[in-house]
């Protein structure tokens, strides 16, 4: 499961760095961390960059105009 973006409470798209997203991501999920502070980690560890498709996908900054 990865995060690629976030919305404010007037469902408007943030725009947010990925070192932001991911703040923003632990800090919402802070309430389960007195109970398995492991969850910190594995949301990090779902934010890890993986391995993007070789061909350039339309629309994508890869994709050729």
């Amino acid at each position: 499961m990865v995060t690629f973006a976030g919305f404010d409470a007037d469902l408007r798209e943030r725009q947010l760095a990925p070192g932001q997203l991911l703040s923003k991501l632990i800090q919402g999920w802070q309430y389960l961390f007195e109970r398995d502070p492991r969850v910190a980690r594995w949301i990090v560890e779902q934010q890890r960059p993986f391995d993007w498709p070789s061909h350039a996908v339309a629309g994508s900054p890869t994709s050729p105009r």
